[in-house]
C-alpha cells in the first residue's frame, strides 16, 4: 500500500476517533453535574443518620475477632497522567496523546474479606476499582491490606494495601488497552457499631497507581506492523470520601 492509500485509511480513523472524543467531552460534563447533585443529596441524607448513630454506637463494645468482612462505594477526585504510545499516523494528523489526562471525578469501591488477628489488627484480602465519571476508563486492584486500631476500645483505625493494578480503557471505535502495575492505598476511618456485629464506616481514603504501558495484543492495522495508539506511563492518584457496610 502506497502513501497515500495509508493516509486514505489513517484520516477516517482519525475523525472517527476525533468525534467520539468531542461526544465524551459533553457526557463528562453532563455527568459530573448529575453525579456531584446525587452525591450532594446522598450525604445531606446519611448525616443526621450517621450523627445518630456515633452516639448510639456507644452502647456496642468495639470487639474484633475472627472473620470479617465489608463493602463499600465512594466518590473522588481523579488526577490521571500518561503519554502517547505507539501510533499509526506517521506525521499529519498529530497521533493523540493521552486525552484523559488531568483532573476529574471518580465514583469508588472497595471490598474487604479477612480476618482479626487481635483486637487491634485485622488483615485482608481486598478488591478496589475506580471508574471516570462519564468515561469507560478505570482501575480495579487486587491485594493484601491491614488496618489498625490504635484505641482497642474505638472504633478509629488507619489502613494500608499494596496491589496488583489493571488499568483499562473500552474504547467504542475499537479494541480495548489494558495496563498492569502496582497500586498502593492508605485510609483513614471510623466504625459506627449499629448492632453488635455490624458497623457503617466512614472513610478518607488516597490511592496511588502506576500501571506503566498499555497495549493492544495482536492488533495490527498497516502493513508495516505498526498498531493502534496506546498510552504510555499510565499513572493517577484518587483522593475521595467513601461509606462502607462492616461486618465484624
Amino acid at each position: 500500500m502506497d502513501g497515500a492509500g495509508v493516509g486514505a485509511v489513517r484520516m477516517p480513523l482519525f475523525d472517527s476517533w476525533t468525534r467520539a472524543r468531542v461526544a465524551g467531552r459533553a457526557a463528562v460534563g453532563l455527568s459530573r453535574l448529575v453525579c456531584c447533585a446525587g452525591i450532594g443529596a446522598l450525604l445531606a441524607a446519611a448525616a443526621p443518620s450517621l450523627y445518630a448513630q456515633s452516639s448510639a454506637s456507644e452502647s456496642f463494645p468495639q470487639v474484633r475477632r475472627g472473620w470479617w468482612g465489608s463493602v463499600g462505594v465512594g466518590y473522588g477526585r481523579l488526577d490521571f497522567s500518561c503519554g502517547g504510545g505507539i501510533s499509526p499516523w506517521d506525521s499529519t494528523p498529530p497521533a493523540p496523546s493521552c486525552p484523559e489526562a488531568g483532573h476529574a471525578p471518580a465514583t469508588l469501591f472497595s471490598l474487604r474479606a479477612g480476618y482479626a488477628l487481635s483486637q487491634q489488627l485485622l488483615v485482608s484480602l481486598t478488591t478496589d476499582a475506580w471508574r471516570r465519571v462519564g468515561s469507560s476508563d478505570g482501575a480495579w486492584d487486587f491485594g493484601l491490606a491491614a488496618r489498625w486500631y490504635p484505641i482497642r476500645t474505638r472504633g478509629l483505625f488507619v489502613e494500608a494495601s499494596v496491589s496488583r493494578s489493571t488499568f483499562g480503557v473500552r474504547d467504542p471505535w475499537g479494541p480495548d488497552e489494558v495496563g498492569r502495575g502496582i497500586g498502593l492505598m492508605a485510609a483513614l476511618g471510623w466504625d459506627l457499631r449499629v448492632d453488635r456485629n455490624f458497623s457503617l464506616t466512614p472513610v478518607v481514603l488516597g490511592r496511588y497507581g502506576h500501571q506503566g504501558d498499555t497495549g493492544i495484543p495482536s492488533v495490527t492495522i498497516f502493513p508495516d506492523g505498526s498498531k493502534l495508539a496506546t498510552r504510555t506511563r499510565v499513572h493517577e492518584t484518587v483522593i475521595g470520601l467513601g461509606l462502607a457496610v462492616t461486618f465484624h
